[in-house]
């Protein structure tokens, strides 16, 4: 699947140093534009997830959102715990800090949809990858708060610019499910949050993800960028 160019945003960003969250400790701007693949030695596994997840319910500008960065490194079928592992968005570059078991993570204030990922462990490397991500959606159907009638099917329905690679969407009562990114989606009646004395609240979160497996990585090694937005809906008695 073909994923054209989106652009980014500047916005506040927050670094991830030496273990601890601070605001502006440096780093060079720019993740560029694009996906590419990248180059290193294919010496290293890396799989990184990179998620922004919405602070507001249906959140539509990039700074209401928190993206997280989640990398693992390994060599060999053993984790490397002391590589230089570098995200970098529009809004500037995060060094993340090794929390273990391989991996290292940070956070950014913000979505920027562009992320560029550079990993160095001594003469190994991964340098260069970057994802052009999904962007923002916003779920247009039901309404936030709507109430929703526990008998009918509820069509779920979203507004995006560019189809992603992958969508998932998850209730309180329905586990994650892998779907199309067609715009709209019917949850079954049977499975809404729902009692027969009582107004009940639920959920509707939906992810979007585009990714790539790194030219310099060895294999099994993947780099994603998803973007998360969520309503909360009753359902009638």
């Amino acid at each position: 699947m073909t994923t054209p160019s989106r652009m980014t945003a500047n916005a506040l960003v927050l670094f991830v140093c030496a273990g601890h969250a601070v605001v502006g400790c440096g780093g060079s701007a720019g993740g560029g534009s694009g996906d590419d693949l990248g180059s290193g030695t294919q010496t290293l596994v890396v799989t990184a997830a990179i998620e922004a997840d919405n602070q507001i319910p249906n959140a539509t500008d990039v700074n209401d959102f928190t993206t997280s960065f989640d990398v693992r490194v390994r060599r060999a079928g053993q984790d490397v715990a002391d590589a230089t592992v570098t995200v970098t968005s529009a809004a500037g570059a995060v060094t993340l800090a090794y929390s273990g078991d391989g991996r290292y993570r940070g956070a950014q204030v913000g979505y920027h949809e562009v992320y560029r990922l550079d990993v160095v462990a001594g003469d190994d490397d991964v340098t260069g990858a970057r994802v052009d991500g999904p962007d923002i959606h916003v779920i247009t159907a039901p309404q936030p708060g709507a109430l929703v009638p526990r008998s009918a099917d509820l069509v779920v329905e979203w507004a995006r610019d560019e189809t992603a690679e992958v969508a998932e969407i998850e209730t309180k009562e329905m586990d994650k499910v892998a779907i199309d990114d067609t715009g709209t989606f019917t949850v079954p009646a049977a499975i809404l949050n729902q009692d027969d004395s009582e107004i009940k609240d639920d959920e509707v979160r939906i992810w979007r993800t585009n990714r790539l497996s790194p030219a310099g990585g060895a294999g099994g090694s993947s780099l994603s960028v998803t973007v998360r937005n969520e309503i909360d809906v009753l359902v009638a008695p």
